[in-house]
This record gives C-alpha cells, sequence and structure tokens, in this order.
C-alpha cells in the first residue's frame, strides 16, 4: 500500500481497517478465493490511484506508528 500499489489481503478485522475498495480486495483464506481476488483486482486496475493508495496508506508507516506506539507504551509504563 504505501508503495502504491492495490492489495489482496485476507478478510481479517485488522486488514479491514486498511484494505477497502479504493486500494485492494479482502479475500476468504482459500485458493479459490485467492484466484478470485485477483481477477477482482485485474478487473478494477484502472481504477486505482497510486497517489490516492500511497496517501491512504501514511498512516501505517512506522514513521506514523512508532510515536503512537511511544505514547502508547509511555501510559501503560509511566
Amino acid at each position: 500500500l504505501l508503495s502504491g500499489l492495490p492489495v489482496i489481503g485476507t478478510d481479517t478485522r485488522e486488514n479491514r481497517q486498511a484494505i477497502d475498495r479504493e486500494n485492494g480486495i479482502l479475500i476468504r483464506d482459500d485458493p479459490e478465493s485467492f484466484c478470485e481476488g485477483l481477477e477482482q483486482l485485474f478487473s478494477r486496475l484502472r481504477r486505482y490511484q497510486p497517489g490516492r493508495i500511497r496517501e491512504k496508506a501514511e498512516k501505517f508507516h512506522w514513521r506514523n506508528i512508532i510515536p503512537r506506539l511511544r505514547r502508547y507504551l509511555h501510559n501503560l509504563y509511566p
């Protein structure tokens, strides 16, 4: 995502926070679903906007995660 590429991800609670129709496909965890995900991704390929994907994924970059993690840990262990 941080490279601006659409992704295929297993449909988990965590992946639902990061992956949506603008940046990828969520699938079940089986080979058939992966194949269907590839087909869907390919059919939507022209709709994906690399700049928008990077922009939305920025909150998942380490430089943004580390300060939040520090605050969280500081609150746990002052």
